[in-house]
């Protein structure tokens, strides 16, 4: 009997604070061992057969493992259940606030019983390429995780998840393009497919990005189709959010010099002040973006008219 090793597993990855009342057998506790020091000590009973060790955390992760414990048990290989839609978005990085309702994918042919707090949705489709597992949790990936939300999002909603994804590294447009043939022909294909059009017209590295790009597209304006890499003196690569190179003009969407490989350009002064001794920029924040949408979308025209065009274009940096 071990009740520091049973412990000890139930405060690890997976267990999060959660434990089954057969999560003890592997340590010599049987279920009615388990049971009995729970009711003795009053530990927190979530669901049936699910318990909480005294002193965990009240977080998402708790939560969410003590649903998988309930519905599916300690054996979680193969997964047949996982976390889906806002679940697995905050789970993989795509959301940056959890919600309160917990939510989680079956197989059609799996019944499970309804718990309070928890949405689960049917699909016919499950494979373990469609599954990640984040703090040892399995969850739906990035690209079928938003595959899915095309059921109920409009392709607005759908960017505004997956630019974060892309942005992080999380998740590629070819990602995406891999999950469209599983949602056939109907409405939910068709705003996905929009949506992989659009990304992969327009890479941007922040939805306030694409909103800008927009805005300058309803004028007419046909800036550098994306980031922009541009190389300091020293050799290293920057890229400028969104550049019109033969103005020598940047606009940097969020105040922030924030895309450099190797090294955090918003810290690096001499990097900053050669970038603008060379190019025209327009720092955009958001609120003045919302606020003053017409007046900045005036000055970037009347800068572009003044720039001396006599002056050679500015070239993207080769890979090197």
């Amino acid at each position: 009997m071990s009740w520091q090793d049973l412990y000890a597993f139930g405060a690890g990855p997976g267990r999060h604070g959660a434990l089954s009342i057969h999560d003890g057998v592997q340590f010599g506790l049987s279920p009615d061992q388990l049971r009995a020091k729970a009711i003795r000590d009053c530990w927190e009973r979530p669901f049936d057969g699910v318990l909480f060790l005294p002193g965990s955390n009240d977080n998402f992760w708790r939560r969410h493992a003590a649903v998988m414990l309930a519905l599916q048990g300690s054996d979680w290989s193969p997964a047949r259940i996982a976390l889906a839609r806002f679940s697995a978005a905050y789970a993989v990085g795509l959301l940056a606030r959890p919600k309160p309702l917990v939510e989680v994918t079956r197989p059609h042919h799996l019944r499970t019983s309804e718990l309070p707090g928890v949405r689960t949705f049917r699909s016919r489709r499950l494979e373990s390429e469609h599954l990640t597992h984040v703090e040892g949790l399995p969850c739906t990936s990035a690209a079928r995780t938003i595959r899915d939300f095309a059921w109920d999002l409009n392709v607005d909603a759908l960017r505004r998840l997956a630019v974060p994804g892309i942005q992080r590294g999380w998740l590629a447009v070819e990602d995406l393009v891999a999950q469209q043939d599983s949602l056939g022909h109907g409405r939910a294909r068709r705003r996905f497919d929009r949506l992989v059009a659009q990304l992969a017209a327009r890479p941007v590295d922040s939805e306030f990005e694409w909103e800008v790009r927009e805005g300058l597209d309803d004028r007419g304006l046909a800036p550098w189709p994306k980031p922009f890499p541009w190389r300091c003196a020293d050799g290293v690569v920057i890229n400028l959010d969104i550049a019109f190179p033969s103005a020598w003009l940047c606009i940097e969407c969020d105040g922030r010099a924030k895309y450099m490989l190797g090294a955090d350009f918003s810290t690096d002064r001499v990097r900053w002040s050669e970038a603008s001794r060379c190019w025209q920029i327009i720092w955009l924040d958001y609120e003045r973006w919302r606020s003053k949408r017409k007046a900045v979308l005036d000055d970037i025209e009347q800068r572009l008219e003044q720039a001396d065009r006599s002056r050679p274009p500015a070239l993207p940096a080769e890979p090197v």
